[in-house]
């Protein structure tokens, strides 16, 4: 796992000082050198196990995956399938297109340590994808997350303008709105990201992000996906619905006004109660995948 740098930074400061208030940037992340070309090759290679393990864009918008896929017979499940063409996906990337590598952990293990080592600093589930391109067209409109995001440079270099937040700290339920587009030429932040530097961006800041022009580049975006406040509420009513009969009683369509007294008093007694959201964290941890690798110890 390589040793990351954060700017001596603890976990408890970066929950306090920095998550979900502000962007942040690490300089010298990752180790000088720690992923080339190489590695990704690998990394697409192995990934050609799967239907399609990656979307291709161009111009801003998705390439149909006939343009870089063949079908090829699964003689196990006897039926035609799609498959990665490499020759034309290379053709694509060339005339500018960019990848998406969906679960890109799964596929190279360099990445999978970056993962394994930001979930242990941190805590929390944690996803990655890849964001690979040759040209200078960007893979994304202009658009925001509705969770945190580590961007983790790995390769070349990426130019990011970033946007105040026109709604702090959006759920997956929301969507970007009309007429909700920061005043692009107001960033609060500009800059290039370099190989082995880290940004992380709370949920909801917008952002542009264009690869620099002539340069091989490759980041990848950590999802971070902590404990929420509506996870805890969900799981909290949940509970109290099959522990107590008011939770559970209809609401009667009448003049009559309901009385939600009972449940006030009750919820309120249950938010107040340490016990209840340590057993929700403990709920929380055990709901985490297991190892993603093997360590077998193998006798000599």
């Amino acid at each position: 796992m390589p040793e990351f740098n954060v700017n001596g930074m603890s976990a408890d400061a970066f929950m306090h000082e920095v998550f979900e208030v502000k962007p942040f940037v690490f300089k010298h992340f990752l180790p000088a050198g720690f992923y080339n070309t190489a590695d990704l090759n690998a990394a697409l290679t192995r990934s050609m196990t799967s239907e399609l393990p990656f979307t291709v864009g161009m111009h801003g918008r998705a390439v149909k995956p006939d343009a870089y896929a063949s079908e090829a017979y699964n003689g196990i499940k006897q039926v035609r399938q799609p498959r990665v063409d490499p020759e034309k996906v290379e053709r694509l990337l060339q005339a500018g297109a960019n990848l998406k590598i969906q679960r890109f952990a799964t596929v190279c293990p360099k990445v999978l340590d970056v993962v394994n080592g930001v979930t242990s600093w941190l805590g929390f589930m944690t996803s990655a994808n890849g964001y690979f391109s040759f040209g200078q067209q960007r893979g994304l409109p202009v658009h925001w997350d509705s969770h945190d995001v580590l961007a983790v440079q790995l390769m070349g270099s990426k130019h990011w303008k970033i946007y105040q937040p026109t709604m702090a700290l959006p759920l997956k339920m929301h969507r970007h709105q009309a007429g909700q587009l920061p005043t692009l030429q107001t960033p609060v932040l500009e800059l290039t990201l370099q190989a082995g530097e880290a940004l992380y961006l709370p949920r909801g800041w917008w952002h542009d992000v264009t690869p620099v022009k002539g340069v091989k580049t490759l980041h990848i975006a950590l999802g971070l996906h902590p404990p929420l406040v509506p996870d805890f509420l969900a799981w909290l009513l949940d509970k109290l619905t099959v522990q107590q009969l008011d939770f559970r009683k209809s609401i009667a369509l009448t003049a009559q006004p309901f009385d939600a007294s009972a449940l006030s008093g009750a919820l309120s007694r249950a938010l107040s109660d340490p016990q209840l959201l340590q057993q929700f964290l403990a709920h929380y941890n055990a709901g985490k995948p297991p190892r993603a690798y093997f360590d077998v110890a193998v006798d000599e």
